[in-house]
């Protein structure tokens, strides 16, 4: 039997540590694939049977169903890269290859055939669109990341865009800041730089895997207008910064709120991504019965 375990956003630090270190047990026995991402982290691993509830699960959450921001147009890439990397480490089971394999091609469907991803954008472009409601021009705004990965690439990739150009980046490991700081143009600093970033800075955009705020009142005392937009779970940025009145934070509650609001009902979307969602199960579970009878379900691949 497949097993799926998940922690969701609201989930504790210690519930999501202990998800983690159970699917890498697991991975190092038999395999699996990990979805960890802001707002979740799941494990699926075992060979047979996947049961209902845990297939109509993967299909919508690909098809952006699932998503706090209806329609995330990042989280199929997301699941793609999970299964990729899991397959290429791994020897998973032929129920977990079809699994997945199928799931990525009902998101496909759902994004193709449906208007469900119209208007919807990933957490890193809400960021950068949040940056430009501030700073409708912001060439000349000095900007700070706290954090080195794929969601702060992605911003800075957006900013770059539309001419962004100053970017202190901050790190715990310095090389890895050196290292994203070359590639973008701008200047690395250690963590206990920070105060000095962000006093020069007029946006900061922090996205760690800490499990505590890194940011803290005595590191932000501006003295003039102070972006802050905090996307980590739980919180990078300690909510008390916010009585600054210099200080404008937004968290990721804030900018899933703000998404939605501007999204427009996509009520008839939804019922056809479930449709589809609905057929796909079917085919899915017509192959199980199928696969079953050939006892193949026990079989692993690479």
């Amino acid at each position: 039997m497949v097993e799926h375990i998940k922690a969701d956003i609201r989930a504790s630090i210690s519930e999501r540590s202990e998800i983690l270190s159970r699917a890498r047990n697991e991975m190092a026995v038999r395999g699996g694939i990990i979805i960890e991402t802001c707002n979740r982290v799941e494990f699926f691993t075992g060979c047979g049977l996947v049961n209902d509830d845990t297939v109509r699960h993967l299909f919508r959450m690909v098809s952006g169903l699932e998503s706090a921001i209806t329609g995330d147009s990042a989280i199929q890439g997301q699941v793609k890269r999970a299964y990729q990397e899991a397959a290429a480490q791994h020897n998973l089971s032929a129920s977990l290859h079809k699994l997945f394999q199928t799931a990525l091609a009902v998101g496909k469907k759902v994004r193709t055939e449906t208007g469900i991803g119209k208007g919807a954008v990933s957490y890193s472009q809400a960021a950068a669109n949040l940056v430009a409601l501030h700073y409708p021009d912001y060439r000349d705004c000095t900007f700070t990341f706290v954090g080195v990965n794929k969601m702060n690439r992605d911003i800075i990739r957006f900013l770059q865009r539309k001419g962004g150009r100053s970017f202190f980046i901050a790190n715990r490991g310095y090389d890895a800041a050196a290292s994203l700081a070359e590639a973008v143009g701008g200047t690395a600093f250690r963590f206990d730089g920070l105060s000095q970033c962000i006093a020069q800075s007029d946006v900061v955009i922090a996205s760690t895997a800490a499990p505590h705020a890194v940011i803290k009142t005595e590191a932000v005392q501006p003295k003039k207008p102070l972006l802050l937009i905090d996307l980590a779970v739980p919180n990078d940025i300690a909510p008390e910064v916010a009585q600054n009145p210099l200080v404008t934070l937004y968290n990721v509650r804030d900018i899933e709120q703000s998404v939605q609001a501007r999204l427009t009902d996509r009520t008839a979307e939804t019922i056809q991504a479930e449709k589809i969602i609905d057929l796909a199960i079917a085919d899915f579970n017509q192959w199980q019965q199928k696969t079953s009878q050939h006892h193949n379900f026990n079989k692993s691949y690479r």
